[in-house]
């Protein structure tokens, strides 16, 4: 009979590797089990006749120590009675969990515009290493976390498709990146924008995403969380149904089914029309901040000679004319592998112009981040920092194997729907608290522009 593991593995005694894959992911032996680790946790809890209530003590306590990684079971106050922790836990705990599975292999810092991006080089219980990217800004940062070593999908673009799929990290792992990343800057916004599909391993990132909203624990807003799939049909229905508060970005990079199947393998086996079918599921049943928030982001990798055509533009304006999203248009970053190449900067706003005038819907280039650390848009392969190669820039979200921005659907005050805005951070995107700007009257629209220095005929 066949159970799953925390890795969302289904195990039987013939379970292997698959052929894209050198190497299998083993499940941490007892006494390397993440603390984070809730399913687990909490078992033990039931099988040692301890109130559940004490794991959220324990996470207080974890969640909020300055440095996780350097934290011991002594650091916990054991002896205080305020908390209530059962003294027979301090002997239990260390035999089956580790207060922290991963550490920090290795930091690298970039400097690039006027923000500063951190990329995190996190190495497993198993030796196994995935990236995370942390993008602080004046008043808030963002967190890009990893869901997978490796990705299956495969997408021609993206460094992380050429690692074959070696395996899913557990809830628990996907969380620890964020306590990493706090120690970095305090976080505001979670992108799971990193190495992997997310939607590929969704138990764990669906138990990871109610920890990270649970006021008991990290305690974030869903709005402030965007998941990024390359479209996983039945799992995106399934995240609406199950996350309906959390932000979706939907890896779309191609204007029709032919387009698609060149850059996107996955694209035969999730055909554009079933995509489109689940986004608008997801607008018609996602809980948006208000009734001018956008439901959803679609996102863009524009690609030479590939899928910016003027024609290509116009297809992709018009299918977004009727459908509540935001349209994040990304200049491909170099990966190495294929001979793509980057869009000219005129030849991005001549096809954001275009897709302005044919959907009115708001549509940004998105700012790069993090080229020269090699925490680009696809180039998360765990390579390490080089000079910056064309494009460059943690920007992308394609949830496999990208990295950057995503949003909650809320538009920034004084933007105007269906304008071609200037490059952006990604917290331009991302909501929470940004303001409403949908839907806007004519009188609004051009008293907006005026005072932006623009005219009201130029979209």
């Amino acid at each position: 009979m066949a159970t799953e593991n925390m890795y969302g593995d289904l195990v039987t005694s013939t379970t292997r590797a698959t052929p894209k894959s050198k190497r299998r992911r083993k499940v941490p032996p007892p006494g390397k089990i993440p603390l984070l680790e809730e399913m687990a946790l909490l078992s033990f809890f039931e099988a040692h006749s301890i109130k559940p209530q004490h794991y959220y003590t324990l996470l207080r306590i974890l969640v909020n120590h300055p440095d996780p990684g350097s934290m011991t079971w002594d650091d916990i106050p054991w002896d205080d009675k305020s908390l209530g922790l059962p003294s027979k836990l301090k002997d239990l705990l260390p035999n089956e969990f580790v207060i922290m599975s991963s550490k920090v292999a290795n930091r690298f810092e970039s400097t690039q515009h006027d923000n500063h991006t951190t990329k995190l080089l996190v190495e497993l219980h198993d030796g196994e290493r995935v990236e995370a990217v942390v993008m602080k800004y004046n008043k808030h940062s963002t967190v890009c976390v990893s869901s997978q070593v490796g990705c299956q999908m495969a997408c021609s673009f993206c460094a992380t498709g050429t690692m074959g799929m070696i395996g899913n990290l557990s809830a628990g792992e996907v969380l620890e990146q964020l306590l990493l990343a706090n120690t970095v800057a305090q976080i505001r916004n979670v992108v799971f924008m990193g190495m992997g599909e997310p939607l590929n391993n969704y138990n764990a990132v669906i138990s990871a995403l109610r920890q990270m909203t649970d006021r008991r624990v990290f305690s974030l807003r869903a709005g402030h969380i965007t998941v990024s799939t390359v479209g996983v049909v039945p799992s995106m229905h399934k995240l609406t149904r199950d996350m309906p508060s959390v932000s979706l970005a939907l890896s779309l990079h191609a204007s029709n089914q032919h387009v698609r199947e060149v850059i996107v393998p996955t694209a035969t086996a999730y055909p554009f029309e079933q995509i489109m079918g689940a986004l608008d599921n997801h607008l018609s049943n996602c809980n948006k901040k208000s009734n001018t928030s956008v439901a959803a982001m679609i996102e863009y990798i524009l690609i030479a000679n590939i899928n910016d055509a003027d024609e290509h533009a116009v297809e992709l304006g018009t299918l977004m004319r009727d459908r509540n999203v935001m349209i994040n248009i990304i200049p491909y970053n170099y990966t190495p592998g294929n001979d793509f190449q980057a869009p000219s900067q005129e030849k991005c706003d001549a096809f954001q112009r275009i897709v302005v005038e044919h959907s009115g819907r708001m549509c940004r280039v998105r700012r790069v981040h993090g080229s020269d650390i090699a925490g680009a848009c696809g180039q998360l392969a765990l390579s390490m920092p080089k000079k910056a190669a064309a494009g460059g820039g943690c920007s992308d979200g394609s949830g496999a194997g990208d990295c950057g921005g995503g949003a909650d659907g809320a538009h920034r005050p004084g933007v105007v729907e269906g304008t071609a805005a200037a490059p952006v951070d990604i917290e331009d995107i991302l909501g929470g608290d940004s303001g409403g700007g949908g839907g806007v009257d004519a009188k609004r629209r051009e008293r907006l522009l005026k005072k932006r220095g623009r005219k009201a005929n130029a979209v």
